[in-house]
């Protein structure tokens, strides 16, 4: 009696599981247009070229001097939207880490020699 009990739960069970076979879900594939792919691509550039330049020795220190983990600042970077980390690739091209600051001192020690010349002070030889 025991082994047609189980039998029969065995049976049931077994009729269960196949009368639920269709309700998997099943995938399916489709095509993907060239400029979805494209995107996501100028994306991933996008990001890794962002996270180059915070890689860098000079950027991880002023990112700690101000204050912010530069592993932190990465993984944001990596969560940002395709216009936000547009735009930050943007801004990151045109300022340059070190500023303006080389040609101020240029402007200043030019109008120093000008001085220098125009005073009989300095004189070429």
């Amino acid at each position: 009696m025991a082994r047609t009990t189980a039998g029969r739960f065995l049976a049931g069970f077994l009729i269960l599981c196949i009368t639920h076979l269709g309700m998997l879900q099943s995938v399916h594939a489709a095509a993907v247009d060239t400029q979805t792919v494209l995107q996501l691509e100028d994306r991933d550039a996008a990001v890794s070229a962002v996270q180059a330049k915070l890689g860098r020795a000079d950027v991880r220190q002023a990112l700690t001097d101000l204050g912010v983990d530069p592993d932190t600042a990465q993984q944001r970077v990596a969560a940002l939207t395709d216009a936000e980390i547009a735009k930050l690739q943007a801004d990151l091209d045109r300022l340059p880490a070190g500023g303006d600051g080389g040609w101020i001192l240029l402007a200043i020690v030019l109008g120093i020699l000008i001085y220098l010349f125009a005073t009989g002070k300095l004189q070429y030889r």
